[in-house]
């Protein structure tokens, strides 16, 4: 019988962990999803559950045997700094598979990496990141340092805003406007608590979760969520032009670029987006929006490290 090889992805992210597997003989793939793997967002003890006992839960369920995972690819929101790429480096390790099958990325980058060879992937989700790579290998980022310093433009940043002003009115310090009616639906009713002492206890998620009725409003022409929305795109636009800049690709060359997140799935949102880097004057891009989930990239980009690494033998 001939043994079966799996290649594997996994994308960790602040909300939850997808693991993904594919059968390099047959095709036959698993996915099974888990908690959050960001442990800046949630916790380190959280982060280590997602990662190392959902790692064990998913081979028991699949029935795959880690001897026969011949290439690991992890995507992890929130890996930053050489701290954070320590941390998952370390937390990842003790899954017990062979370290040199293991390679381990900031989420946008394994998107990226899997689509092209150079270019730049842009991420307007519940954060904002972009990072540019060149074909030699050379990276930049820029952006995505985390709420509530960074991540411009992103789900939870046009959430908060929206919330700003509603806190205002609130307080009687601003007019009303028709949104807010839908805010305080939106945030139905927890006991004798006002709606601004129920804003303040909103999570990151939940708040960024309510970008999706920003982009629905602004495209219904309200005016408060329309200027949200604009600046928004403006921010996101600024990183790709920003990344662009630090990469310092040629002007006569077609830069690729991956758009991902829930953001871009509006296709309005992106339109305006598009619209801000060309003002900057960038011309020479193709936007790219891949199909499927990021852990599905990471299987692509498993398979690439795999077949690479064999032409070397």
């Amino acid at each position: 019988m001939t043994q079966e090889h799996y290649l594997l992805a996994v994308d960790g992210g602040g909300t939850k962990t997808e693991f993904c597997a594919r059968c390099v003989e047959t095709g036959r793939q698993f996915s099974k999803r888990y908690g959050s793997a960001n442990y800046k967002s949630s916790s380190e003890e959280t982060a280590y559950r997602s990662i190392v006992e959902g790692f064990e839960d998913f081979i028991r369920c699949s029935g795959i045997n880690r001897d026969h995972i011949t290439s690991a690819v992890f995507g992890f929101a929130g890996c930053d700094t050489r701290e954070d790429m320590d941390f998952y480096c370390r937390t990842v390790s003790r899954i017990g598979l062979d370290p040199r099958r293991i390679h381990v990325y900031n989420d946008s980058e394994m998107v990226l990496q899997a689509v092209v060879d150079q270019g730049i992937c842009v991420v307007a989700g519940t954060g904002a990141i972009a990072m540019g790579i060149t074909d030699c290998g050379r990276k930049e980022r820029v952006g995505g340092w985390g709420i509530p310093l960074s991540d411009e433009g992103s789900g939870w940043w046009i959430g908060a805003r929206v919330l700003q002003h509603y806190l205002r009115w609130c307080d009687g310090l601003e007019g009303e406007d028709p949104f807010f009616c839908h805010i305080t639906r939106w945030l139905g009713t927890e006991g004798p608590a006002s709606p601004a002492e129920r804003v303040i206890r909103l999570s990151n998620r939940e708040i960024a979760s309510l970008a999706r009725d920003v982009l629905g409003a602004a495209g219904q022409d309200n005016v408060l969520c329309g200027r949200i929305v604009d600046e928004s795109a403006h921010w996101i636009g600024a990183l790709v032009t920003a990344a662009y800049e630090k990469m310092g690709f040629s002007p006569s060359q077609e830069i690729p670029v991956v758009t991902l997140g829930s953001l871009f799935c509006d296709e309005r949102y992106a339109a305006l987006v598009r619209r801000e880097i060309r003002r900057s004057g960038l011309t020479n891009l193709r936007y790219i929006m891949p199909e499927g989930t990021p852990a599905s990239y990471g299987l692509r980009l498993a398979e690439k490290l795999w077949r690479r690494e064999a032409t070397k033998c």
